[in-house]
């Protein structure tokens, strides 16, 4: 049967897709004999969508005879549309269990496919925690994309044993897995309005902050390449089921969901509707609207923590796999602001900001708050380092005790060696130039250096006179002093000749081996610090 030619208005409605004959009414799926699902898998016959008629304001299409309302697709539609994401053209991997709220994703998404020429892949995983029940949900879910000729792929495994973080953990993985083999960039999952309430309710009564509060993401980025997306999450669960019904499309209904034995099944079936009847009728509004709100405020400062990263961020001191910040420029923004920007980098070494929590902000404000240096690891290998007001954000403990060589003795000048990633350079001068790097270089009078040299690292007990001052002071007091971290303090080298002390290098010179004008014989020696010393030791 061929299609009419459609006016301007009902062109807007036109999605492709297939009318089911109706036999009977439309239903959840609980565990079918084996022949019962052997009838649902016959070959269904083609058919062909006719849209002959558009009936009044409340956007229902006469498909061959039956009433089927595009509402619920056009929810879905406005879902990109409102979150700028662009439909035409794109590849998206669907994640469908089989149950009511996948089902009806996978159906908008089949409507919308000629409209905007998308390319489809569902994945569905099959745990086989339930038995027969769980092979029903992938043969019913095998007989809709056959019929709608649609992508499916099927992966079995043995979830019993594993947590519910586990198999999630387990369930991204394979969805991550096929979006990069086929270079998919948008990943969506069917949660909906309730399962948001559900969530909300959840996590604010165990103690999440406020990201958690806000419950499920509109939008969220997975990694570089892969954007997750919740269409229905505006769509009530109530909704969805009348959508399959005008479809007579079948679906699997999980036994477990109408028990109360798990902590969001009570929420749903005990809590919600004690708050609807006892409450407010409107609660589960209510509740939603509260996280769309935090949403925003979310969202807000999200993107304030991602436009203040480089204002407050040292490029000096930074690095790849190292950020390094203020802490007096941190003590100036607001807990909240250092909260969304604690995430940001997080989610920059990780990947995402699953994981993130209250308890790890409250464990890098205590860094944060401290005196003197001190360093923390958070799991997944983000350490933590504050020393003196730079605090370091890394993918790596760079602040680790280095592998230090033995001293290293020089009975002789040797023109150029190198000692712990450092290179020296001594030459004999016959004057001292007026401007000079001390950081770099200083100038020795030969005449009271005792060979041989040796060059080596901070020992306890070392004291010398620094240039300038009389008597001795502890090595440890002068970095102390020089505000010198004590993750630093070992890798600074040590200059002696067989009196003491003559150089502590990149600091000061010891007052009885300092050069003057009058020297006829002046030691220049040129301290580098090779690209491989901290960037050597963080990429360790």
């Amino acid at each position: 049967m061929g299609r009419k030619k459609l006016d301007k208005i009902q062109q807007l409605f036109v999605f492709d897709g297939i009318a089911l004959k109706q036999e009977k009414p439309a239903s959840a799926v609980p565990v079918m004999a084996k022949e019962e699902v052997a009838k649902r898998e016959e070959k269904p016959k083609n058919r062909q969508i006719v849209f002959s008629k558009i009936l009044g304001k409340d956007n229902r299409m006469n498909i061959q005879g039956e009433q089927v309302s595009f509402d619920f697709v056009h929810q879905v539609e406005g879902f990109f549309l409102q979150n700028d994401i662009s439909l035409k053209g794109k590849k998206f991997l669907l994640g469908v269990s089989g149950g009511s709220d996948s089902l009806a994703m996978l159906l908008a998404f089949h409507y919308m496919r000629n409209k905007y020429n998308l390319k489809l892949l569902v994945s569905h995983i099959n745990y086989k925690l339930r038995g027969d029940e769980s092979d029903v949900d992938c043969r019913l879910l095998r007989k809709v994309c056959f019929e709608k000729n649609i992508l499916l792929e099927v992966k079995e495994i043995d979830g019993t044993g594993h947590s519910e973080k586990g198999l999630r953990e387990i369930r991204f993985e394979e969805f991550t897995k096929i979006a990069e083999r086929d270079k998919i960039k948008n990943l969506c999952l069917a949660h909906n309005k309730n399962d948001q309430v559900e969530t909300v309710l959840f996590n604010i009564v165990r103690g999440s902050g406020v990201s958690g509060a806000a419950g499920i993401k509109r939008c969220l980025k997975l990694n570089s390449n892969l954007l997750l997306s919740h269409p229905l999450l505006n769509i009530e669960r109530t909704q969805i089921v009348e959508f399959l019904k005008d479809q007579n499309v079948q679906w699997a209904e999980d036994r477990t969901n109408s028990e109360p034995i798990y902590s969001r099944n009570k929420i749903r079936l005990e809590l919600l509707p004690w708050l609807r009847e006892n409450l407010n009728c409107k609660a589960m509004d209510n509740i939603f609207e509260f996280s769309s709100v935090l949403n925003e405020n979310h969202l807000y400062w999200q993107e304030q923590a991602k436009s203040k990263i480089n204002r407050l961020k040292i490029k000096g001191e930074s690095d790849q796999g190292v950020d390094c910040f203020s802490v007096n420029k941190l003590t100036k923004e607001s807990p909240l602001l250092r909260y969304y920007l604690y995430k940001e980098l997080y989610e920059k070494f990780t990947g995402n900001t699953d994981g993130f929590y209250r308890q790890h902000f409250s464990q890098i404000e205590k860094v944060f708050e401290s005196k003197g240096s001190v360093k923390i690891e958070l799991f997944k290998k983000i350490f933590v380092i504050k020393e003196y007001d730079n605090l370091f954000f890394a993918d790596h403990d760079f602040a680790d005790e280095p592998e230090l060589e033995e001293p290293l003795v020089l009975p002789k000048i040797l023109k150029v060696f190198v000692h712990n990633n450092y290179r020296f350079r001594l030459s004999k001068v016959l004057k001292i130039p007026e401007e000079f790097d001390k950081t770099r270089v200083a100038f020795l009078d030969y005449a009271k250096l005792e060979f041989p040299l040796v060059v080596r690292t901070v020992v306890p007990g070392d004291k010398f006179t620094p240039s300038g001052m009389k008597g001795h002071k502890k090595l440890k007091d002068f970095f102390i002093d020089e505000k010198v971290s004590k993750f630093e303090r070992k890798k600074i080298p040590i200059l002696t000749d067989m009196k003491g002390i003559v150089w502590v290098g990149g600091y000061r010179v010891d007052n009885r081996a300092v050069a003057s004008e009058e020297c006829a014989n002046i030691l220049r020696v040129e301290l580098e610090r090779l690209e491989k010393s901290r960037s050597a030791q963080r990429t360790k």
